[in-house]
């Protein structure tokens, strides 16, 4: 798998990560799994804007992110997620 000239994401080569996504050339509809694990998956309706740390995804109702089963992902134990999110406006 080849992601191109895109830079390794920072958790490139955690080996204790399933998976690892920093939404760099996600505008390509290419969803590139920095863990090592090869977990890439597909975006559709994913859109691309600048952030405060370059590159950032952007999310409507009908984007969505497709990753195929993998055994790496069948998580038994603790699971941790992190993201950062910024809200351009909350429903009243």
């Amino acid at each position: 798998s080849s992601t191109g000239d895109l830079p390794a994401p920072l958790c490139a080569g955690q080996a204790e990560l399933a998976a690892c996504y920093d939404f760099l050339g996600v505008g390509g509809g290419m969803l590139w799994d920095g863990s090592g694990n090869d977990n890439h998956g597909t975006a559709v309706g994913v859109g691309v804007t600048i952030g405060p740390f370059g590159e950032a995804a952007t999310f409507d109702a009908f984007s969505e992110i497709a990753v195929p089963d993998s055994a790496s992902l069948d998580i038994a134990g603790p699971l941790s997620l992190e993201t950062w999110i910024m809200v351009d406006a909350v429903p009243s």
